[in-house]
Parts: C-alpha cells; sequence; structure tokens
C-alpha cells in the first residue's frame, strides 16, 4: 500500500466498458479519469452505475464539462487534479464537499503560484520561485529558472477569493484572415454536446 491505498493500474485496452468492470470485481473507492472517459463511461447503465459506486471521483488532463460534471457530483464526490509534464502534479487543496464550484481550484499557498493578468478577465498562472515555498518541483526540473509561465489561462471566480478556473492555454488562440481572432476551446466544448458529435 501506499498512502493508506493500493493503486489498481489499467491493462492497455482501457475501453469504458473494461474500466467499469475493473471499478465494478475490484470494489474500488475511488478512479482517476480523463473527461473522455467519464463522459463515454456516462453513456452506458453500466459504466454510469460504476461510477456511482465510487466515493470519489478525480479527473484530470482537460476541463470537464459542466452538465457531465453536475451528473456525477450528483452520485459521489468529484474534484479535479492538475499538473504539467514538466514537474507533474500542481498542489491544490482538494474540496470534494463543493458540490457547487467543483470544477474550480484553490492552490496551496506553499506551490509558489501566482496568476498575472494577461486580457480581459483571463490570468496566466505561473510558478515564481521562491524560497518559503517548499512545494515547487518546476524548479527542481529546471534549476535555473526563476519563475515559470504555464501558459494556462485562468478565471477566478466572481465571487470566491482564492478559487481559479482553467478555461484553456494561451496557444489555443486562432489567428483568422480578417485580422480577428478566436480561443478554439469553448467551441470545441459546445461542439462535444451536439448529440450526433462522438
Amino acid at each position: 500500500p501506499f498512502v493508506n491505498m493500493t493503486a489498481i493500474l489499467p491493462p492497455p485496452d482501457q475501453s469504458p466498458e473494461n474500466v467499469a468492470k475493473i471499478l465494478r470485481y475490484a470494489r474500488a473507492d475511488g478512479a482517476i479519469c480523463t473527461p473522455l472517459l467519464l463522459s463515454q463511461m456516462l453513456s452506458f447503465t453500466d459504466g454510469a452505475e460504476a461510477l456511482k459506486s465510487l466515493e470519489y471521483v478525480h479527473y484530470a488532463g482537460a476541463p470537464l464539462a459542466r452538465h457531465l460534471g453536475n451528473q456525477i457530483i450528483s452520485d459521489t464526490k468529484l474534484a479535479p487534479l492538475i499538473g504539467c509534464t514538466e514537474s507533474g502534479h500542481h498542489f491544490t487543496e482538494t474540496r470534494p464537499d463543493d458540490k457547487e464550484d467543483w470544477d474550480y481550484f484553490k492552490f496551496q499557498p506553499h506551490a509558489g503560484v501566482e496568476f498575472e493578468h494577461r486580457a480581459d478577465d483571463f490570468y496566466e498562472m505561473v510558478f515564481v520561485r521562491r524560497p518559503e515555498c517548499v512545494m515547487q518541483p518546476i524548479f527542481i526540473a529546471f534549476p535555473e529558472l526563476e519563475r515559470f509561465e504555464t501558459k494556462d489561462l485562468w478565471v477566478h471566480h466572481p465571487t470566491r477569493k482564492g478559487l481559479w478556473k482553467i478555461v484553456w492555454r494561451m496557444d489555443d488562440f486562432v489567428s483568422l484572415t480578417d485580422a480577428k481572432g478566436y480561443f478554439v476551446s469553448p467551441f470545441e466544448r459546445e461542439i462535444e454536446l451536439h448529440p450526433r458529435v462522438e
């Protein structure tokens, strides 16, 4: 056991049907899934029942559509995880009982995270090296840096100080020939909601 848990690593075939069987037969307490896998599991009865049987569900890799998260949180605890290839997991406070703002993050004070204004209501998450911050693995990976710009764009919660939601990346911006530009991530989410898109 590691930190009082036993990890179950899935086989190469991670189809939603197989994951549902693994969760059921292993009598798992929780799962860490991608939003795509959660969406697929919610689309058939055995998958949805497998998620309902869990004490908690974490998701990582991308934002989770609000309607899917609301579906999951009606039966179990739901919390996002976030990290990056360069440093692994970002140190956030888990708030699994927050059924209203489940898709917002709150960062540990010792992570050294700052949000720098970029445009409109968007802020880039930046790690700033500080001697008093004990949870900054990005500076182990890059000891020569004093700051690391993640290129992730966030918005702060309209009423709850300290809560942040990732909305897209700075490199999601697409310039068009008419001199206008758009962030493509919101359009992708809207397209995914269409019943004829899989």
